[in-house]
């Protein structure tokens, strides 16, 4: 008899154990859904909120991307210009068609 109330004892012990362990297992997830419902809120308002600032913006300053960064005045490339030689005061020269043995055209195809 004294075995079998030591056994109820450990058996009642363990199912309290075993139920603080439940709940605070419970509490963790709750409180980790609840971070992950958060981050996800910031996120949606963040995204609301760059969606009202571009929607904010002018047709003009959407086309020069975001206003003022538009280089409207740059000059239109050569077609070989990969392969233009810069000159001491910064102009380009612009090379012949023919190219010597062994040199490598970034614009051939």
């Amino acid at each position: 008899m004294i075995e079998q109330a030591l056994l109820q004892e450990e058996k009642r012990l363990l199912l309290d154990l075993k139920a603080k362990m439940d709940v605070r297992e419970k509490a963790s997830r709750e409180a980790q859904l609840r971070m992950e419902a958060m981050v996800q809120a910031e996120q949606a308002q963040a995204k609301t909120h760059a969606r009202a600032e571009i929607l904010s913006l002018g047709p003009n300053e959407m086309m020069n991307g975001w206003g003022g960064n538009a280089q409207g005045d740059e000059k239109e490339p050569f077609e070989d210009f990969l392969n233009d030689e810069e000159t001491e005061n910064g102009g380009t020269v612009v090379r012949s068609e023919w190219r010597e043995v062994g040199e490598f055209d970034l614009n051939t195809k």
